[in-house]
């Protein structure tokens, strides 16, 4: 009989126990998802905002810029294979939400236009190695990390737009390139407009072509490759009102991109030499390093002379 009833009793036991590791790690399967090949967008919203959407096999940051490829695979590592050590205890519920709501981070996640599940990311926590994450869904944070990678997930899924784009305003091969514009607004006879072809080139001004040196204009094409920014910034620091130059390039599938420039004062209110403030497409703002378009801002007479 007695054998029996310790027999029962540690039937019962692992049955508990079972039903409590169940409870525990019931949250994995509401925060990874199996096949990530089907998310469509992710939108990030903390102090800043990202939108991260997929067209065709191409991930995009905020509709206008490439993502990076490593950033975004890292990300789809976390979806798929984050691992849940277990609750936030209940004694401690109340201040991790607390602290969670000073710096969290949602994440949107979607499949199509179906709104598939949300992460809000809260802070690392030394003491128990993990990240203190909830869902939407849930009334209570878990800890969670990413098994052989991370215990901390915050800087894998921020919300600063830089950390996810390549931050490229023109990354072009030479034959990707239709035409080009550059104005100076105040030195017009710098301007030019350069027209190309698949064999040839020429400034618009010279439809005969009989000035324009080919040389100069295939060194000029292939500078439009890598050229990065810096880093965005708010569009109301700068002086919209005065551009120094307008570089105006479209390619051959009919994008347009429009950087404007303009100067960056230093504290002793003269030009800053080593950074400018530009603007992509009236709509983005961003500061560049002047050397990044020192090889762009050509004059005309550079196409003209023989070089």
């Amino acid at each position: 009989m007695k054998i029996t009833s310790i027999f029962l009793l540690l039937i019962l036991f692992l049955a508990l126990f079972s039903n409590c590791s169940e409870t525990e790690k019931s949250g994995l399967n509401d925060f990874t998802i199996s096949d990530t090949s089907e998310i469509t967008k992710i939108i990030f919203q903390g102090k800043q905002t990202s939108v991260l959407s997929k067209k065709q096999s191409q991930w995009f940051v905020n509709e206008h810029y490439k993502a990076y490829e490593k950033s975004i695979e890292r990300l789809m590592q976390v979806l798929s294979q984050a691992d849940v050590k277990g609750k936030i205890p209940a004694e401690e519920t109340d201040s991790a939400l607390k602290k969670m709501n000073e710096s969290k981070v949602s994440m949107q996640i979607f499949v199509g236009d179906k709104l598939l599940k949300t992460w809000i990311t809260g802070y690392f926590d030394a003491k128990y190695n993990a990240t203190v994450v909830q869902l939407d869904s849930q009334t209570e944070p878990y800890l969670v990390y990413l098994p052989g990678v991370t215990k901390e997930l915050r800087p894998l899924l921020t919300d600063n737009p830089m950390y996810w784009m390549t931050a490229y305003i023109f990354d072009y091969e030479y034959f990707e390139l239709k035409n080009i514009s550059l104005k100076y607004p105040n030195a017009p006879e710098k301007s030019f407009f350069l027209d190309i072809k698949t064999d040839t080139a020429f400034l618009v001004s010279d439809s005969k072509n009989e000035g324009t040196n080919l040389r100069a204009v295939g060194r000029y094409l292939s500078y439009f490759k890598g050229i990065r920014f810096d880093s965005l910034i708010s569009k109301d620091k700068i002086d919209i009102s005065f551009p120094a130059e307008i570089l105006t390039v479209t390619d051959d599938s009919g994008k347009k991109t429009e950087l404007k420039t303009f100067y960056r004062m230093t504290k002793d209110t003269i030009p800053d030499k080593h950074k400018i403030f530009a603007t992509i497409n009236d709509t983005t703002a961003v500061i560049v390093k002047r050397c990044e378009l020192d090889l762009l801002l050509k004059s005309k007479s550079y196409f003209t002379v023989n070089k």
